[in-house]
């Protein structure tokens, strides 16, 4: 498969996708009536989305770069998708949104600055500090300053 089709297949998607979410968003009530709210605001992103869709689509009609798609770091990938699925299934069945999120930003660390296969202990300190200092400034971004249960 060349990068053409594939990119045509992933615009195409990801439009698909929009079109449903856009829907859902222009058919969602409003509660207050005032003239710009927070109910706007999937609107205008959804919209902005379909916009940037459709120039990529069609820049990509237009281009003739017929180069073979390929994934480089493949395994890496696949290590991120379910690293992603699991930190989501963890989440949701059994909360301690901030403990998953933890190991779910040190397994990625991990994962992608690993060194020549190698775990040094300055790499494992490193990788700790930065988890941990991320998980910290979303608990204050998210739990303290704006209320909100994760």
């Amino acid at each position: 498969m060349t990068e053409k089709k594939m990119n045509l297949l992933v615009v195409i998607g990801l439009l698909a996708a929009d079109c449903y979410y856009l829907y859902k968003s222009f058919t969602a009530p409003a509660y207050k009536m005032v003239f710009i709210g927070p109910y706007e605001f999937p609107k205008i992103i959804g919209s902005v989305l379909a916009l940037l869709c459709l120039i990529v689509l069609v820049q990509t009609i237009i281009g003739e770069e017929n180069t073979a798609f390929t994934i480089s770091n493949f395994p890496l990938t696949g290590v991120t998708v379910a690293a992603t699925c699991g930190f989501l299934f963890l989440w949701q069945k059994f909360g301690l949104f901030y403990m998953w999120g933890g190991i779910y930003s040190l397994l990625l660390l991990f994962a992608y600055r690993n060194e020549g296969g190698r775990f040094c202990r300055k790499n494992i300190c490193l990788n700790l500090m930065i988890s941990t200092s991320l998980m910290v400034f979303v608990y204050l971004a998210f739990g303290v300053l704006m209320r909100i249960k994760l």
